[in-house]
């Protein structure tokens, strides 16, 4: 597999996803199967969601990258997201989990804190191996294309490291990291890019006041996504499902820095 990078293939350098347009300095992120869903089934998820947005869908991560983003944001004027899927097969506690957060408002890089969008719609599982899960992160996503999986090349991790770190070289256990291209002789883990999008203002957000999702509101948003897969449907579903889970207005605060 070729390098993105170092070695566009002309089929590749010529499309709208070609090296020259990524930056040199990215977020990566891998994705796999969350809150008892497939990721099949998370990627029809948030293609409602992008079309009910105008573009705009939030990606939810386990860990903050807040610190190297704001690094990036100096450097890039025009921030991306490159999705690849995990290499190994989700975890039991994410494809079966005992219980299921539904994630409502939002703290900003710099502390402003807002409900989540109508359109948005953000799952969790709701424990870890230390109990309740009490922080989980979106990035705030834009793309003006339908998210299907379409391979457009490979990113070679040997190729990379994470930036401004003093242990630069990518680690097989981070699923979410901010990435400058470095070339070395050594090509690594290589992952296919599986997805691109911009990132959006405010980029990435800590998600707040989660609501436990009963298991017939799980059961229900899953039966029903195909059934609201366009944009005005997906709005009036996650209208619905908001409702149902008792989530109500939020009145934006402070919220303290998320880096």
């Amino acid at each position: 597999m070729t390098c993105l990078w170092c070695e566009p293939p002309a089929h590749i350098a010529n499309s709208d996803n070609h090296a020259p347009g990524l930056p040199e300095v990215f977020c990566w992120t891998k994705m796999q199967a969350e809150a008892g869903q497939p990721l099949e089934l998370i990627l029809r998820r948030k293609e409602a969601e992008r079309a009910a947005g105008g573009g705009l869908f939030f990606w939810g991560i386990g860990t903050s990258v807040a610190g190297r983003l704001l690094q990036m944001l100096e450097h890039v004027p025009k921030p991306k997201v490159l999705f690849s899927v995990m290499k190994s097969r989700p975890k039991l506690e994410d494809a079966s989990p005992k219980a299921v957060f539904l994630w409502t408002s939002y703290v900003d890089l710099f502390g402003g804190k807002d409900a989540l969008p109508e359109h948005a719609v953000v799952l969790s599982r709701a424990y870890t191996k230390s109990g309740l899960k009490t922080h989980h992160y979106a990035l705030v996503c834009r793309s003006d294309v339908r998210l299907d999986l379409r391979p457009k090349g490979s990113i070679k991790l040997g190729h990379f490291r994470n930036l401004g770190s003093d242990t630069p070289r990518i680690g097989s256990s981070q699923v979410t990291a901010i990435i400058e291209h470095l070339p070395t002789p050594t090509d690594g883990p290589i992952y296919a890019v599986d997805l691109v999008a911009d990132l959006a203002d405010p980029y990435l957000v800590r998600l707040d006041d989660p609501v436990l999702l009963p298991p017939p509101e799980r059961t229900f948003v899953d039966s029903m996504i195909d059934e609201h897969a366009d944009g005005a449907g997906w709005m009036e579903l996650a209208r619905h499902l908001k409702q149902r889970a008792g989530v109500g207005a939020l009145a934006p605060a402070h919220g303290g820095s998320i880096i």
